[in-house]
């Protein structure tokens, strides 16, 4: 009995050994090399509408009298006021700013060019307004409308309105799972067909959230228009035939047409897969030529997406490409597969 009570710490201390020694060269046998591990950029995308809409317009009044002059801008402000209310805008959604005061002078020279005196012209009142309102359609059809107005006298100056959307919060993170979701598809498609199989998350990191538009003594007036279909052909032939329209006395500029793809997500999708399956089968053939078989897969990343111009020479960007003026592209992408060799 004292034999065994005496034997057991021995028995211990040599399992220690052992396992101690195990564990050390193990981490030996694999100190450098990385976790296999496999890093995706996930896209989220989603169209909306604005829902929130901010236009401003100013206009001025003129007179020799700052009495009269602010007589006749208060007069224009009432006008201007009863236009917009019988465009269906709201009092509550008009505000006036505070009207500027400019004296204007004429600066006048003798016969050799040198500044005599300055002599008063009279006053200038600048009026500027703003209108915000969820009735996004019906301000943007005002804003296009000014010109009764005009008629009327006011020269008002009209702005381009600016759009905003008030459930932003909401949609970021609709955008975040969505986005989180894709990284997920592309990173089992990268494993899958890179011979091994998706673990555990193990860093996730968000990047910059972006809102863009979806895929100018005589008065001049620029108006532009756009057409966005998927009729691509109708489009493409009716931007170059604009002859008609030019001989009816309108000078047109027809620009060269852009030209985007609607799939984008399922084509990245299957060209992760494709660029996988090619890497691991240059791997292949690089193991069993050398005298080698293919281990494990250790390490995956993937390279910038690339839409060219189809057989062209356009060079490859870092941040990656998106030719826009072509109707026949091009995809690309590159995968970096690190594998074990048996």
């Amino acid at each position: 009995m004292k034999f065994i009570k005496k034997l057991v710490p021995t028995v211990f201390i040599a399992v220690a050994v052992i396992i101690t020694g195990y564990i050390l060269g193990t981490s030996y046998l694999t100190r450098g090399k990385s976790d296999p591990s496999v890093t995706v950029k996930g896209l989220g995308q989603q169209s909306f509408d604005s829902d929130l809409i901010v236009w401003r317009a100013s206009f001025s009044s003129n007179s020799l009298d700052l009495k009269e002059a602010y007589a006749d801008l208060n007069n224009d402000i009432e006008r201007v006021k009863e236009y917009l209310k019988t465009q269906g805008i709201l009092d509550n959604e008009i505000v006036f700013d505070a009207a500027d005061i400019d004296k204007k002078y004429d600066r006048i020279y003798d016969e050799n060019g040198n500044f005599k005196e300055n002599i008063f012209r009279g006053y200038e009142l600048n009026q500027s307004f703003e209108v915000q309102s969820k009735s996004v359609d019906m301000v943007e059809r005002t804003s296009r409308e000014v010109s009764k107005l005009i008629d009327a006298g006011i020269e008002l100056n009209s702005y381009s309105p600016q759009y905003y959307y008030t459930k932003l919060a909401a949609l970021k993170i609709k955008m975040i799972e969505a986005a989180t979701k894709d990284a997920k598809n592309r990173a089992e498609t990268i494993a899958n067909h890179g011979g091994g199989s998706l673990g555990k998350l193990t860093y996730a990191s968000m990047g910059v959230f972006q809102i863009t538009a979806e895929n100018s003594s005589d008065y001049e007036l620029n108006q532009s228009f756009e057409v966005q279909s998927k009729s691509v052909d109708m489009v493409e032939r009716t931007s170059r035939e604009v002859s008609k329209l030019i001989d009816a006395g309108i000078e047109l500029n027809s620009y060269s047409p852009q030209y985007y793809y609607t799939k984008l997500a399922a084509l990245k999708i299957k060209m992760i897969e494709a660029a996988t399956k090619d890497a691991k089968n240059r791997a292949e053939t690089i193991a069993n030529h050398g005298g080698g078989s293919l281990g494990k897969l250790t390490y995956a990343s993937m390279g910038v997406f690339q839409i060219t111009a189809e057989n062209s020479s356009d060079e490859y960007s870092w941040g990656g490409s998106f030719n826009t003026s072509s109707k026949r592209k091009t995809a690309s992408i590159t995968m970096r597969l690190n594998y074990e060799i048996d």
